[in-house]
């Protein structure tokens, strides 16, 4: 079981948002009340609001540990930088450390790819995504054309932000459309399936609206190696660039004044890979 706190729950009452340590210890309350329940097994901070201390914000979560009001703890869309100070602070205090982050994270979108999903595998926190298909982009309800989607649903009112997609979306959905029945699988299948097969610290939020989407959904698990080819078509149709430093570092020059010749017999785990 795991919830949040953060947002505004009285509009105007700043008391009753943002992540300090007042509106946490309300939040928690009400959720173990309306939930009825003991205790939470993920409490996550719902979003950095940029001006509550890391420190304040960790020692009233680990002050909710200790009351076993909660067992875990986790941010949610929160900048890398962020996370991994946070976290060395909760190593350096002997408070509890972070064991999820939160972000978006899709074939339509891999801006993670750049500082979140790196950080997270160095820290050893696991990644729960949200928008895993794309706000129902990837999910197969939908074709695209031309630039244009097509079919029943939100995504084709003109109105409907188009946030949390690439410039090239609409050819990752193609690819996707166009691979699926390769493998006799759906489009949500597989795309869901590449995101587990990234990295074993990522774990998708489904949110499937019915007992059979849920269940087709988690019938995804039984892709196997058989989809590696179509897994390398679909990483380098989505791939987005890194940016500096991570392109910078890995340029053949750049390892070769940090290590000379010898940069090829380095174990891959020192790469600034995902």
């Amino acid at each position: 079981m795991a919830t949040k706190f953060s947002l505004s729950s009285r509009g105007a009452d700043l008391n009753s948002s943002g992540n300090g340590r007042k509106s946490m210890m309300a939040a928690v309350e009400n959720s173990l009340r309306r939930l009825k329940t003991n205790y939470i097994d993920l409490y996550r901070m719902h979003a950095w609001d940029s001006i509550t201390p890391e420190e304040e914000v960790l020692s009233g979560l680990d002050d909710l540990v200790r009351a076993g009001k909660i067992l875990h703890i986790g941010f949610s869309d929160t900048p890398a930088w962020v996370v991994s100070r946070a976290q060395a602070i909760a190593e350096l205090r002997g408070w509890t450390s972070l064991a999820a982050t939160q972000i978006p994270d899709s074939l339509a979108d891999r801006t993670p790819d750049r500082e979140l999903l790196p950080m997270a595998r160095a820290l050893g926190i696991s990644v729960v995504t949200w928008g895993s298909l794309g706000s129902g982009l990837l999910s197969g309800k939908y074709q695209v054309k031309d630039g244009e989607v097509t079919g029943s649903g939100r995504l084709t009112k003109p109105d409907y932000p188009s946030q949390n997609r690439q410039a090239n979306t609409f050819e990752i959905v193609e690819v996707l459309l166009a691979s699926a029945p390769e493998l006799n699988v759906t489009p949500s299948q597989l795309a869901l399936t590449w995101l587990r097969h990234r990295s074993p610290n990522i774990i998708p939020i489904i949110g499937a609206r019915t007992i059979e989407h849920f269940d087709e959904d988690l019938a995804a698990e039984a892709i196997g190696s058989e989809a590696n080819t179509v897994f390398a078509t679909l990483d380098a149709v989505s791939a987005v660039s890194r940016g500096f430093p991570a392109e910078f570092l890995q340029r053949e020059p750049i390892l070769q004044l940090l290590f000379g010749t010898m940069h090829e017999e380095l174990d891959a785990r020192s790469k600034l890979t995902v």
